[in-house]
């Protein structure tokens, strides 16, 4: 069972890391389109960035990744009224970023009950 986490964990923290650099390439297609005129978006990005310390703890992923959902958030505000080009792209992120937690609520089990 452990060794089970273990792998999970593992591919948790992957997953994490991709999602996050996925989410600010998004972004930043929307700064360099035009799309940032209020510069919420760069805010984030920076925010996102400043929690990045570099290492693998739980903790500290689980902090730049809670900013790159905020970051999320801004960009699929800002995708809706962008175009298809847009759009399209931002819901495949949601999408990317809801799909695992389903998956992990799909598979949540007492233990003891069947």
């Amino acid at each position: 069972m452990l060794d089970q986490l273990g792998r999970r964990v593992d591919c948790e923290i992957s997953y994490m890391i991709e999602e996050i650099a996925e989410i600010d390439r998004f972004a930043q297609r929307l700064v360099e389109d035009g799309f940032d005129q209020d510069e919420r978006i760069s805010g984030a990005r920076e925010r996102v960035a400043s929690a990045r310390t570099g290492t693998f703890l739980a903790q500290n992923l689980r902090h730049e990744y809670d900013r790159a959902g905020e970051l999320l958030s801004l960009c699929l505000d800002m995708a809706i009224g962008a175009g298809e080009q847009y759009t399209g792209p931002a819901e495949a992120l949601l999408a990317r970023r809801v799909e695992p937690e389903m998956e992990l609520l799909g598979s949540f089990h007492i233990v003891g009950k069947s």
